[in-house]
């Protein structure tokens, strides 16, 4: 088996159908199997895919395991060389499986992951990559929101390096998963992939955009699409928390932490919360 395509689930039964007949669709010249981990969906996510997808794996969980977790389970049955994970919410529109899969086997160096170009529905780009967190990527990421430039776009036509690929798409090699013991499952959402691809990073293992494969991310995008809600950004800062314990150390981490705090506090006061939700996020990013 040459690619083990792996989709996590939750509540998101029409997207998913299109997802996977967009694979089906699209994928020719490589062998692949296709496993759905389904974290506890209620609308009626696994009843559609015995129904309609009946060659396909299904992983029903009884609860909501989140990405990392649901990941590491899928990848635990694949039997294929590389692992493609690959967001329910995403669309192929040409052959990009097999496109990842040339590219990463006949890579000359050390490949830890390869993901395509992210377009939104109506092809525009979409966040294919992002950067480490680092008081320079965060005085960057901040530059270019004031200049209104994404911070994860880059017009480019040949391959390229980047410090994280977005969680979307990723093709990985089975080995250097196992390797990795795979993501960090005290992730539940957020940084999952950021975590796994800087795990990477230290042993060398590059991370590639391959522009020429192109793939629909339906949902995709900044916190602006779909607001930057109180519960999601408790999760996502609760990620980086954890993130930047295991990455930063010492007076480093102090700084980055300090820099972190003024950044969230600013925030913090152009959001329409409660003033008690404005305090417990405040307290989440002192810890």
């Amino acid at each position: 088996m040459d690619v083990s395509v792996i989709i996590v689930n939750y509540n998101t039964k029409s997207l998913l159908k299109d997802c996977i007949q967009s694979i089906c669709s699209n994928t020719h010249g490589c062998s692949y199997e296709i496993i759905v981990v389904d974290n506890a969906s209620s609308d009626g996510s696994v009843q559609m895919l015995k129904e309609e997808f009946p060659q396909i794996q299904v992983i029903a969980s009884d609860t909501n395991l989140g990405f990392g977790k649901a990941n590491n389970l899928g990848a635990k049955r694949a039997k294929g060389d590389y692992l493609f994970l690959l967001n329910s919410d995403t669309e192929l529109f040409n052959d990009s499986i097999k496109g990842l899969w040339e590219y990463a086997r006949t890579y000359p160096g050390k490949l830890g992951v390869v993901g395509g170009t992210l377009l939104q529905p109506n092809h525009a780009p979409n966040l294919s990559f992002g950067y480490f967190p680092s008081i320079k990527n965060e005085l960057l990421y901040l530059w270019n929101r004031l200049r209104k430039n994404e911070h994860g776009f880059k017009r480019q036509d040949s391959p390229y390096k980047v410090d994280f690929v977005c969680g979307a798409d990723m093709l990985i090699p089975k080995t250097v998963f196992q390797k990795l013991n795979g993501f960090d499952p005290a992730f539940f959402l957020y940084y999952e992939e950021t975590d796994l691809q800087k795990r990477m990073e230290k042993l060398n293992l590059d991370r590639i955009i391959l522009p020429s494969v192109q793939i629909i991310h339906r949902e995709g995008g900044s916190f602006e699409k779909t607001g930057l809600t109180y519960a999601r950004f408790m999760n996502s800062q609760q990620s980086y928390n954890h993130y930047m314990r295991k990455h930063f150390s010492g007076a480093r981490y102090t700084l980055m932490k300090a820099f972190i705090c003024f950044i969230r506090i600013q925030l913090l006061f152009k959001r329409d919360w409660s003033v008690s939700q404005r305090l417990n996020a405040l307290k989440l990013c002192t810890q």
